[in-house]
């Protein structure tokens, strides 16, 4: 009998190269490895969009003296906000001074970049941070800026500001223009010894919930409000120091591996705090972190007169959140304010819109 000649599909193997019993094994090997080259583009090609929006940016980016810098903290998706600010309080705002946006970009796809760099040939005035845009990202987001800001920017004071924030830049600047040029931190205070973390178990499931273990103190260092506050470029620069070298070590909500070596204060996942912690550390260079948990009333006052920030009651006008705070036409800012609330503000700016702005209505609430 003659001996079978082998074809291809013979139990040996197929066409030459596996038998039968490897092949399904084989293929799937194949197939994961293809998945993780198609993966590894997939990351290479975002790293380097965002390398190109920065590429792209870069040239424009570089912002001339001024007296007042404002860096509006905003998202992707607030595209009307950031018009009805550019139509309200930033128009006319002069040589003095100058502003840009800010946003993460990590987790933008490739048509919301587009139109951010859409938005951005028309106005110049979008910067796009490598990092993923959310609430617990806020800390890492403002010191980004900073960073940006140190790197880029020349001017005397920085405002910090939210988007959803009214800014009187007339008044903002006579304020200034008496201000010293270092050292020098405004808003509205929350005093050292009246703010301590949330750490009790039935808030666990509270977005403002922080753990023992991510920060051990007793009290919160004073820091002012985050809405909107201003810093002299001294203190930028020492906020920039604290930037992470992982910036993905906030991604799941806390700060503990956000370590920075120049960092005169601990990240947590408050950005007003974080930048109140720092200013404050850094100002008092020789004061123990021990002092946080400080319950000893005579200790608590010494804390407080340690502080360098400037409490400005004129600085915000909210009056339906503090309470203690009349409803004047007297304000720097006012906060928690919708859009269209902005521009009609701005369209008739009188003594007679004191009633508009202390109706109810005229306050947004989260």
């Amino acid at each position: 009998m003659s001996k079978k000649v082998n074809g291809p599909f013979d139990k040996r193997g197929y066409f030459g190269f596996a038998s039968r019993k490897y092949f399904s094994r084989l293929c799937r090997h194949k197939l994961f490895i293809f998945i993780s080259v198609l993966f590894s583009c997939f990351c290479y090609l975002r790293t380097c969009q965002m390398r190109k929006w920065d590429d792209a940016e870069s040239s424009e980016n570089k912002i001339s003296y001024s007296l007042l810098f404002v860096a509006l903290i905003s998202k992707s998706s607030e595209y009307g906000v950031r018009s009805a600010i550019r139509s309200s309080w930033l128009q006319g705002k002069g040589s003095q001074v100058q502003h840009k946006f800010f946003l993460g970009g990590e987790n933008l796809s490739s048509l919301e970049l587009e139109e951010l760099r859409r938005e951005n040939r028309e106005y110049h005035d979008i910067v796009v941070l490598n990092m993923e845009d959310t609430y617990f990202n806020l800390t890492l987001k403002t010191i980004l800026a900073f960073d940006w800001i140190s790197e880029n920017v020349n001017a005397s004071f920085i405002l910090k500001s939210d988007t959803d924030v009214y800014i009187k830049v007339d008044r903002l600047i006579e304020t200034l223009n008496e201000a010293t040029k270092q050292n020098f931190y405004m808003g509205t205070l929350v005093k050292f010894g009246s703010s301590k973390p949330l750490n009790f178990d039935g808030w666990k499931n509270h977005r403002w919930y922080t753990a023992m273990e991510e920060y051990p103190f007793h009290f919160w260092p004073p820091y002012l409000f985050g809405f909107a506050y201003v810093v002299t470029m001294d203190l930028v620069h020492v906020i920039a120091q604290c930037r992470p070298q992982n910036l993905a070590c906030s991604s799941n909500g806390s700060y503990r591996s956000c370590a920075s070596s120049n960092c005169p204060f601990q990240l947590v996942k408050f950005e007003d705090v974080t930048v109140g912690g720092i200013v404050f550390f850094h100002s008092n260079k020789d004061l123990p972190h021990s002092i946080l948990n400080c319950t000893e009333s005579i200790c608590l006052i010494a804390g407080r007169e340690l502080t360098t920030a400037v409490d400005n009651e004129k600085f915000i006008n909210e009056p339906y959140y503090y309470g203690k705070r009349k409803c004047t036409e007297s304000f720097l800012a006012i906060h928690r304010i919708r859009p269209e609330k902005m521009l009609a503000y701005h369209s008739n700016i009188s003594a007679k819109q004191t009633a508009m702005i202390c109706d109810e209505d005229f306050i947004r609430y989260f």
